[in-house]
């Protein structure tokens, strides 16, 4: 199957759906159970969605290949979708390894989460076309933090002294882009799933309106 940016390499990044470790910020409002759920949902989602569109090979890095919700990636096409581990260390460690490897096969690269659900091919490819001319490209999330990092270079320092987790990720990653000469397009901020007011606007998206959310290790949404 042919596609778009055979070159370039989309990154996205999971946690394994353990109870208590997923979607932590919305367990007070929903319960252990429901947080983790949507987590499977959205990362389920959004694996299989990029994975039809065929816009560039993808690498699924999880925190942990062993775990049975991520052996359903391993049935995919490898040349299409592989399934990599996320070394030890904090997030920016793990950015920073993943970018390495992905860089010694691909360029450009995108990084992305699995928390939002607007995130669509549109998004991608125009990312893509964006990193023709320019070094970095970011999609701020409205939180503060980002929902798309996208590089035709890496370096360790854009990934230090950044308060992961916190209002300014964002800001303090352009700040690390300037200091490294970094060239960068900001395209428009979008909204991810960390708290109940996201659930709510998720639940108005066509395609979330009617899902009942439940425990299956093995769904597929498409």
């Amino acid at each position: 199957m042919s596609m778009l940016c055979p070159h370039a390499c989309l990154l996205i990044f999971a946690k394994a759906p353990v109870l208590g470790q997923v979607k932590t910020r919305l367990i007070p409002d929903l319960g252990v159970k429901t947080a983790t759920e949507i987590h499977q949902y959205l990362l389920n989602y959004l694996v299989q969605y990029f994975y039809q569109r065929t816009i560039c090979p993808m690498q699924l890095w999880v925190s942990d290949r062993q775990h049975p919700f991520f052996q359903n990636y391993t049935q995919f096409e490898p040349k299409q979708l592989s399934l990599q581990q996320q070394i030890a260390g904090d997030l920016g460690q793990r950015l920073y390894h993943a970018s390495v490897f992905a860089l010694q096969q691909a360029k450009p690269i995108i990084l992305i989460g699995s928390d939002c659900p607007l995130l669509n091919a549109n998004f991608i490819e125009q990312a893509l076309s964006d990193l023709q001319s320019v070094d970095s490209v970011i999609i701020p999330a409205e939180d503060g933090g980002y929902v798309l990092l996208g590089l035709n270079q890496t370096h360790p320092k854009l990934f230090e002294h950044i308060t992961w987790g916190s209002a300014d990720v964002c800001q303090q990653t352009q700040q690390q882009l300037q200091s490294l000469g970094y060239s960068l397009k900001l395209m428009p901020a979008l909204w991810d799933v960390d708290r109940l007011a996201d659930v709510q606007r998720l639940q108005t998206l066509p395609l979330w309106r009617n899902i009942n959310i439940s425990w299956d290790d093995n769904m597929v949404l498409f």
